[in-house]
């Protein structure tokens, strides 16, 4: 049975909407929430002309001839509008442009040299954000609305002054706080005080077991990490993560990595690697097979199972959310720090003069893959992972000769 639509409400085309062709068919997708869905050309050219002319929905379903292809195409704008890839025009676009989540480098320092580092800690010189400057945020996020703070480096716990910082963000800040640390230096006399200063505690692994986090981080850091995740549950400290990078060791054991979490009883994530800093100098021993080759011989459950796995996800959403680096420079995130998304400083943030930016998918942007027909499924929904991938020819063509094939046979067949 057909969805309720609004039928006398004209229809438009969401502005996260792209669509690819091949072979007679169109598939229509948006790039923010990954869902996406295939249909005739003819269809689509249909629905285009009709959202050209501006008919509402009553209107595209008039022009249809008979009542089966009626009842296909109601089904079909159901779907649509489902998905997001068309709105009806009496809805508003909430768009909300106020930072709600803050990310504090308070230091490049740290006392490990881990082989994939985007930042290159422990070869770049050591810088601290001022006491001052991250006061002056840190009253800016609870006078602006922030509802979420995260402090990392580098390893913030090197500060000598780190319960200083906490104890400030903690009586000025109202939000969640979160610190991020590879959890190596937390002493056990120091988690009842932990415990009363932060909300969520993630913790940097990268590794499954011994020989794996050794090989990334150094030895004796998995023991060192299972102790404190240890003591914080001893004093009822249940807001856990544990984050582990998919390298070309890593990524066929993700099962052993959640398995380990589930052992530990914390949150497991999982993250890509991105050939920045020193994983860039570390490419070919880090990164992992882009996507293995598919097979032509799979049932008809086995190809829906790939299709509903492949994701149309190729933009992030940064309107509500900002690193600020320690010297007081703000991008969207750690990996989309360069010159062109520099969006101010904090003068510039407690002023209200920082500029947004809405990153848009690289797959529009480069030459080589503009008239790819499956261009947003190999695109990240990371924009600085992207970068690094599909501004570097050899990384880009390696990665286009194992996922083209790949995803033509997935998407299109």
């Amino acid at each position: 049975m057909a969805m309720v639509i609004n039928a006398f409400q004209k229809v438009n085309f969401n502005s996260n909407c792209r669509t690819l062709e091949h072979d007679n068919h169109v598939v229509l997708g948006n790039i923010l929430n990954g869902l996406w869905i295939k249909c005739p050309s003819y269809v689509y050219d249909f629905m285009n002309n009709c959202i050209q002319k501006e008919y509402s929905v009553s209107e595209i379903l008039s022009e249809c001839q008979d009542q089966e292809t009626k009842v296909y195409m109601e089904k079909l704008l159901s779907t649509l509008k489902n998905i997001e890839v068309i709105n009806y025009d009496t809805e508003r676009m909430t768009v909300n442009q106020e930072i709600k989540h803050v990310t504090i480098e308070l230091t490049t320092g740290c006392n490990l040299k881990c082989s994939h580092c985007c930042v290159n800690c422990g070869d770049i010189p050591r810088e601290d954000m001022s006491l001052e400057t991250l006061k002056e945020l840190i009253d800016w996020c609870e006078n602006s609305g922030v509802s979420g703070i995260a402090l990392t480096g580098g390893e913030i716990f090197i500060r000598k002054d780190i319960w200083d910082i906490l104890n400030y963000v903690r009586t000025k800040f109202t939000g969640q706080i979160e610190v991020m640390t590879n959890g190596t230096l937390i002493k056990k006399s120091m988690i009842q005080t932990l415990r009363t200063l932060v909300d969520n505690v993630s913790i940097s692994l990268d590794g499954y077991d011994e020989h794996s986090v050794t090989k990334i981080r150094g030895a004796g850091v998995l023991g060192k990490v299972e102790s404190t995740i240890n003591n914080l549950k001893e004093v009822g400290f249940k807001s856990i993560s544990l984050s582990m990078v998919l390298t070309k060791e890593t990524i066929t054991h993700k099962d052993k990595f959640e398995g380990l979490c589930l052992s530990l009883d914390v949150k497991s994530v999982t993250r890509v690697f991105t050939p920045e800093g020193r994983a860039e100098s570390n490419y070919e021993m880090l990164s992992p097979p882009f996507k293995m080759r598919v097979k032509d011989d799979f049932s008809e459950s086995e190809w829906n199972d790939l299709q509903n796995a492949a994701s149309f996800k190729c933009a992030c959403n940064l309107d509500t959310k900002i690193l600020v680096c320690w010297n007081g420079d703000i991008y969207p995130c750690f990996l989309t720090k360069n010159e062109n998304n520099h969006l101010g400083n904090i003068s510039d943030l407690i002023d209200g003069n920082f500029k947004k930016i809405q990153l848009t998918p690289i797959v529009d942007e480069i030459e080589p893959c503009q008239q790819c027909n499956v261009k947003y499924f190999c695109a990240s929904a990371c924009p600085g992972h992207d970068s690094n991938i599909f501004l570097n020819e050899e990384y880009r063509s390696a990665m286009c000769t194992q996922m083209k094939d790949y995803y033509t046979k997935v998407v299109w067949q």
